[in-house]
């Protein structure tokens, strides 16, 4: 695959690496099977990508990320999925090169939590065709990554109690697996976070104050 074609979604890119390795935005990253993907952020204007990634999914994986038989992803949906608080949540996806073109094969997010303002709910999906070759791995661990950088205390996801392979997923990631308390379809998956410490202001030496006017010589 040619990253240069990849480039011109969003430049500059990190040069690739291998998808368990972090590192800032745009970023191609080489999947375990060597076929290179592009991560970046969801930005206004990806409506369309997501739409045509939602509406590719089989309906078996749509249930799955919708935990009911969506066979569309509405407008006003799309629209909140592309526009999204910078401060507080994260929305990313990752971009694959076609015949026709780049074409979204996984998005992944976390959002603000109904109930604790230090938690955060994510959800994550990928391709049938590029399950199982590290690129859900590495959109989570971003996830993870940026919420300790946010300060956020825990990640919960709702899953359904059949997705085996979110499940498996997440416990290789350290989250722990419930039952759900309000959905006896669905388990819970919480994950207690790292926060990193919030840099402090560098604090200048003291120095002689400055003259509030300078003489004429």
């Amino acid at each position: 695959m040619d990253n240069v074609m990849l480039k011109r979604w969003l430049v500059p890119v990190t040069p690739s690496t291998d998808a368990t390795t972090t590192g800032p935005l745009p970023q191609t990253v080489l999947a375990r099977d060597r076929r290179s993907v592009l991560l970046r952020h969801i930005v206004p204007g990806d409506e369309t990508l997501l739409d045509e990634f939602f509406a590719g999914l089989t309906p078996a994986a749509r249930r799955l990320r919708f935990h009911g038989g969506v066979r569309t992803v509405s407008r006003q949906v799309l629209q909140r999925m592309t526009h999204w608080d910078a401060q507080r949540e994260l929305a990313l996806l990752a971009l694959a090169e076609t015949a026709d073109g780049p074409r979204c094969i996984a998005e992944a997010r976390y959002a603000l939590a109904d109930d604790a303002v230090d938690e955060r709910e994510f959800a994550l999906v990928v391709d049938d065709n590029w399950q199982g070759v590290g690129i859900g791995g590495a959109l989570l661990q971003r996830l993870i990554a940026s919420a300790e950088r946010q300060q956020v205390g825990r990640l919960i996801g709702d899953v359904v109690a059949d997705n085996d392979a979110m499940i498996s997923l997440a416990r290789r990631h350290e989250f722990q697996l419930r039952s759900h308390p309000g959905d006896a379809r669905l388990r819970l998956l919480s994950r207690t976070l790292q926060q990193q410490p919030v840099e402090q202001p560098q604090r200048l030496p003291l120095t002689t104050p400055m003259p509030r006017w300078v003489p004429a010589h």
